[in-house]
């Protein structure tokens, strides 16, 4: 894992207490431009809203079956789990500012 950088924000706690949905980190990043992820397989949710800027997504599933979408300001994005890996890549003129949280 990458060192948080100075315009990231990042906490994460233990997820022993609670049953239905288990918190188990949140934070926000300004991201750089064509700042790319993936793919990667999530064990959990992760719940993501574009505060500012635009990007784009890009899910494959076990099938092989490839969806992409186009995230951009007050859009919110929910990678779910298993079997799907996903990608992120920020757009190069207005590289997104985001939110998010984690639940298993």
């Amino acid at each position: 894992m990458r060192a948080p950088a100075e315009d990231d924000s990042f906490s994460a706690f233990p997820i022993e207490n609670f049953l239905d949905l288990r918190l188990c980190q949140y934070g926000w990043e300004q991201c750089a431009p064509m700042h790319f992820f993936g793919p990667y397989v999530r064990s959990h949710y992760l719940f993501h809203y574009v505060i500012s800027g635009r990007g784009h997504l890009d899910a494959t599933g076990a099938s092989g079956a490839r969806r992409a979408s186009a995230a951009s300001s007050s859009r919110i994005f929910t990678i779910k789990r298993p079997s799907t890996a996903w990608s992120t890549i920020t757009s190069g003129r207005s590289a997104w500012r985001s939110w998010r949280t984690c639940a298993s």
